[in-house]
């Protein structure tokens, strides 16, 4: 109730911008689109079932309803983030862990070829790239043959 009294009686406004009362979230056009024809949507799948399953018994009562893949507010576009950042943020990264176990080590009077003899990531670098498996084709393997021959 606190909600509507702050944001004054919202089914009176005349306003095309559609937000979630809990997050305060603006809904973006696709959102706005999906809740206007939500209902037709319902009303022609209903129809559809009706129609094949009960009236012309050409799809049997027990196969298989797909899920709507409507957007809503909890669908989120997810941004495609450089891959320069990536690297970036991955150079950050193993500079803070380096520098940290670098000064544990000296702090414990460590050996240098000790501390660089180990792993120190989760995932090796050359198998992995911020913690996703790298993808490749046969065919770049090819040069590599070529140059070792």
């Amino acid at each position: 109730m606190n909600t509507f009294d702050d944001l004054g009686k919202p089914f009176l406004a005349e306003c095309p911008d559609l937000m979630s009362l809990q997050s305060n979230v603006l809904a973006d056009d696709a959102a706005i689109q999906t809740i206007s024809e939500i209902e037709k949507i319902g009303v022609e799948q209903y129809s559809d079932f009706v129609l094949t399953r009960l009236v012309q018994r050409t799809t049997p009562l027990d196969a298989r309803i797909y899920r709507n893949k409507l957007a809503l507010f909890s669908t989120h576009q997810s941004k495609k983030v450089a891959q320069v950042k990536i690297q970036l943020n991955d150079a950050k990264n193993n500079c803070a862990l380096f520098s940290r176990l670098y000064i544990a080590s000296q702090s414990r009077d460590g050996n240098l070829d000790d501390f660089f003899m180990h792993e120190n990531q989760a995932y090796p670098p050359a198998l992995c790239s911020s913690g996703s498996m790298r993808h490749g084709k046969k065919s770049d393997l090819i040069s590599c043959l070529e140059q070792r021959q």
